[in-house]
């Protein structure tokens, strides 16, 4: 049995999510909102703890894509 720190999963996730986002902001040179970024991740986060309870979230890939383009519009909104 292994144990599972709850606290270290969502902040080490929400860093990281955070910090691909960022770096996506930077490479493409576009405008943010920090605060969308942190609830891009926290999606993301939201995501992998409930992967932890519900295994099969982590086969099903369409919902991966799904989750994907979900925390790209939250994190970017849409443009005409």
């Amino acid at each position: 049995m292994y144990d599972v720190y709850l606290d270290i999963i969502i902040i080490e996730n929400l860093i990281i999510n955070y910090t691909i986002l960022h770096i996506t902001t930077m490479i493409l040179k576009t405008p943010y909102k920090w605060y969308r970024l942190l609830l891009s991740s926290a999606l993301g986060c939201l995501y992998c703890v409930l992967s932890i309870y519900i295994s099969r979230l982590l086969t099903i890939m369409i919902l991966k894509v799904i989750l994907s383009l979900c925390m790209v519009l939250l994190a970017f909104p849409y443009k005409s």
